[in-house]
């Protein structure tokens, strides 16, 4: 048996709150969950979340989990396979049929890591058609697909920990044409609500992207228990509380402001089937950014004292380190350490320096990796600096502690700065003929070519379109194509642009993988004028994001070496 949907002729001043069994979309309850790839931060390209609805003859629907459940076990069950959340429908115009769906962005939906998961799909992909033989018969109707996109900075985390939330509800409704920007600031508030209250609940607000008509927003609220549902009164309160007398009001009149006249207003609550799903909780910035905190505590304690061993403690096995005070780029154990014994040679690093590390972002992009970037400062005993710069890691969850895998930073170019003085190793046969050398390699050579005849279109099209710029020697930290397209129009270390004639080129030394969707690497870099004599050098250590074959920059981090007089 269906329910009727539940729908009122008009949106009266209590229905934004006597509606307040939200909650479209679950997988917007908790932005935490497995992606068709992997965010991203600020950084991190706006993520979509794709749905079809499934309708089940209900004395199908145990023979119909169980060919699911089948079907997660055979094609989902790998760190690096695609997926997939399954949800109950409960109540509402689609009570008793199944959602499932996954998370990707516009960029992956197109280029997908699993092409399963791409608008190109094609039932004839193993996995699609497994599905197509052994699941579709048991079904009466497989819906329209759906797309839906969160707003940014309308989301409000209050469950704790990382798994998907067991129960979510949605209210959905149109908006008038050209309200938006007004709704947007309107929900702040109550975003801000729901910070203010601390209950263990998710709130979100999204907007309908294909599907349907697109001017259909949705409120999600997802919980665990029934009894953690705030009040409607309780939410009133706390709103009051936070914005001042009056202000209830002047709310639930701007949301009917903008709320089309005998708008259609519907509900559904939705049950998440952790055993038809694999969806990996991946933990929230807020966490990331601390985890990053804890390292760089204990790295900036392990610098004050130049305590080499304690610092090899915060590389993960296999790690990369390509840093400017050094003579290249190393990977592996031994050569690590003897990277970081460059660092504190001779006058390097004076005793008893202090370094200090700012974090910019920080977010994770597995469940176990997180992607930061930030900034540096090292002062000598009397307090000056010595030198500052701009950093960008991957670092690998071990034992509940971050740790490198990539360690790049680099330091402001000095007067001080000798000319670059390569001493590295160049990769093995056995490394060069890997596919990620090769397609790292490749990128590498587009950038360089690019950069030579002065095209910065083509040089904006080898980075993603939520990619990171993080360069010592240029003004601060380039987020999105058009800030990277406009960061190649500034001048290189203050002396060198793009137009200048220069010609830079490079080398890939080292690669590492991160996940099944991004691969780090590492080299160097130098840069001469149109008669030959070297300008500047260093290194960079750089994460991609595979695109079939080739690759993409999702951050670059580079910068001059560093060594001293």
């Amino acid at each position: 048996m269906k329910f009727e949907p539940l729908r009122c002729r008009c949106a009266t001043l209590f229905s934004v709150l006597t509606m307040m069994a939200f909650g479209w979309l679950p997988i917007l309850g908790d932005f935490s969950v497995g992606k068709a790839e992997e965010k991203a931060a600020t950084v991190e390209e706006s993520p979509l979340y794709v749905f079809r609805f499934i309708e089940v003859a209900p004395g199908n629907v145990a023979n119909w989990k169980q060919a699911v459940k089948d079907k997660q076990l055979k094609f989902n069950t790998g760190k690096d396979a695609a997926q997939w959340g399954t949800w109950r429908i409960l109540t509402g115009p689609r009570a008793n049929q199944f959602a499932r769906g996954f998370r990707t962005t516009r960029e992956l939906y197109t280029n997908p890591v699993h092409p399963v998961q791409g608008i190109a799909a094609s039932w004839e992909m193993p996995e699609a058609n497994h599905w197509l033989e052994h699941i579709s018969p048991l079904q009466e109707s497989s819906g329209n697909t759906q797309i839906w996109r969160p707003i940014e900075g309308l989301f409000s985390h209050g469950i704790t920990g990382w798994g998907q939330p067991r129960f979510s509800q949605h209210r959905r409704w149109r908006m008038k044409p050209g309200m938006y920007q007004r709704l947007e600031a309107n929900y702040k508030k109550l975003i801000a609500t729901f910070d203010h209250l601390q209950q263990p609940v998710n709130f979100s607000i999204a907007r309908l992207e294909d599907g349907g008509d697109f001017m259909i927003y949705a409120e999600t609220l997802a919980y665990n228990d029934t009894a953690d549902m705030p009040s409607v009164g309780r939410v009133r309160q706390a709103f009051i509380e936070l914005h001042g007398e009056g202000e209830w009001v002047k709310y639930l009149q701007e949301h009917n402001a903008v709320m089309q006249e005998n708008a259609i207003v519907e509900t559904e609550t939705w049950m998440y089937e952790p055993d038809l799903s694999n969806l990996t909780a991946v933990p929230g910035s807020e966490l990331a950014k601390a985890k990053v905190q804890e390292h760089i505590d204990r790295v900036v304690a392990a610098f004050k004292k130049q305590d080499i061993e304690a610092l090899m403690g915060e590389f993960v096995d296999g790690s990369i380190r390509s840093v400017s005070m050094s003579s290249g780029p190393a990977q592996g154990n031994k050569a690590v350490k003897k990277s970081l014994m460059q660092s504190f040679k001779g006058d390097a690093t004076p005793d008893n320096s202090t370094l200090v590390g700012n974090i910019l972002d920080a977010r994770f992009i597995d469940s176990d990796t997180i992607l930061a970037h930030g900034n540096f400062t090292v002062t000598n005993e009397k307090g000056d600096v010595i030198r500052s710069g701009k950093w960008g890691d991957v670092l690998r969850m071990e034992d509940g502690n971050a740790k490198f895998l990539l360690q790049s930073a680099y330091a402001e170019r000095l007067d001080s700065m000798v000319p670059p003085n390569f001493s590295v190793s160049e990769a093995t046969d056995q490394q060069q003929q890997s596919a990620d050398f090769k397609s790292i390699n490749r990128s590498i050579q587009r950038f360089t070519d690019a950069y030579n005849r002065a095209d910065v279109t083509a040089l904006t099209d080898e980075f993603t379109e939520d990619a990171v710029r993080v360069v010592s020697g240029l003004s601060g930290v380039h987020v999105g194509h058009d800030a990277i397209r406009n960061s190649f129009e500034s001048k290189w270390s203050g002396e060198v642009d793009i137009t200048s004639g220069s010609v830079l080129k490079a080398r890939v030394l080292h690669t590492t993988p991160i996940n099944s969707s991004l691969v780090g690497g590492a080299g160097i870099w130098w840069l001469t004028s149109s008669d030959g004599k070297v300008l500047d050098g260093g290194y960079w250590g750089n994460v991609f994001r595979k695109h079939g074959d080739e690759v993409k920059l999702l951050l670059e981090c580079a910068g001059s070496q560093s060594m001293v007089d």
